[in-house]
């Protein structure tokens, strides 16, 4: 079945359902609110039991983000206005500008397995927009050495999960002008929301006091690791997408190069359906409260694209797409592969 041929099946679930849209953000905040009580709560007393609670948070947190990310898209209320507005009072929780980063996402959409829509970079190697770096074997074999060595670095699972998000959260998030997608526009609505984020968080401070800071920086570093993770996963699999010119279709790059990430129903739950990015992809129209209705409808959509977690753990190391195999390999297999493929 060709992946344009889901869209019509799909498009049924893809409107706006004000109940189930407000009652999914109105548990949200409530259990953000809750976690965050009973961390502070537990804080002076009974610390470890506080700490436990970090990584549930960080997971109601990327619920948040899911949310955000449908009103980015405009699918999570009927009215778009209502939408924009949710999402920027959310960015206090997700820590994301709203208008700068629908902008990136936009990018993401438009390009997602597009191999020549890269653009090369002063050290060497074609950049990707909005995602993560990634090149063909034979790239990297034309590679000067340094070059080579930056990727491997920009690659290695460590960076991953410490440099990006101190560049996302830090500087790409914060100054819009470091993205050419937001050179001008954005700029005001991101210092808003910067200077929102901050009132927020020195407000909880003082009344909470140290205590906050004791539970605030490892509830931040579950949530960053948790959502570079999930992003990860969704494009960084084995068997992804990826294409050049007239051989890349839309719909096929949808639904093949963005993964089905097989969590823990309780796991869906709680990261707002955000795992099931290979529909989302296909029909972003569709608000994430909606895509298990898709797979209680059409089980077969789970055998796509599928990737288990320890899957997602294992395919960290994979780093280069081998053209000739159509999938991602790691370093270790480059002498095993000739030619270009």
């Amino acid at each position: 079945m060709l992946a344009r041929d889901w869209i019509p099946l799909l498009g049924r679930h893809a409107r706006p359902d004000r109940v189930r849209a407000t009652l999914h953000l109105a548990t949200t905040i409530a259990l953000f609110v809750g976690l965050y009580a009973a961390m502070l709560w537990l804080a002076d007393d009974h610390y470890p039991l506080a700490i436990a609670l970090a990584l549930p948070t960080a997971c109601v947190m990327v619920r948040a983000f899911s949310i955000q990310h449908d009103c980015q898209h405009g699918s999570y209320f009927a009215s778009r206005k209502v939408g924009d507005w949710v999402g920027r009072a959310l960015c206090v929780i997700t820590l994301v500008p709203h208008g700068h980063h629908r902008r990136l996402h936009a990018v993401h959409h438009a390009v997602t397995g597009r191999l020549d829509k890269r653009k090369c970079a002063s050290d060497g190697f074609p950049r990707t927009a909005a995602d993560f770096d990634l090149i063909t074997v034979a790239e990297f074999r034309s590679l000067r050495p340094g070059a080579r060595r930056l990727y491997r670095f920009l690659r290695h699972p460590i960076v991953i999960f410490t440099v990006v998000p101190l560049y996302l959260f830090l500087f790409s998030y914060r100054v819009p002008i470091l993205h050419p997608t937001s050179r001008h526009r954005g700029w005001l609505s991101t210092q808003i929301t910067n200077v929102a984020i901050v009132a927020v968080i020195a407000g909880v401070a003082v009344i909470a006091g140290p205590r906050f800071v004791a539970v605030f920086v490892p509830t931040l570093i579950c949530y960053v690791t948790v959502g570079v993770w999930m992003f990860y996963a969704q494009h960084q699999f084995e068997h992804t997408y990826w294409r050049a010119g007239a051989q890349w279709d839309v719909y096929e790059a949808a639904l093949r190069g963005s993964s089905y990430l097989a969590l823990p129903a309780p796991l869906h739950w709680l990261t707002g359906n955000i795992g099931m990015h290979h529909i989302h992809h296909l029909c972003p129209a569709i608000p994430s409260y909606r895509l298990p209705d898709c797979l209680r409808d059409y089980p077969e959509l789970a055998r796509i694209s599928r990737v288990g977690v320890a899957d997602s753990l294992r395919m960290l190391r994979l780093a280069l797409w081998d053209e000739g195999r159509e999938r991602l390999v790691a370093f270790s297999e480059l002498g095993r592969i000739r030619g270009e493929g």
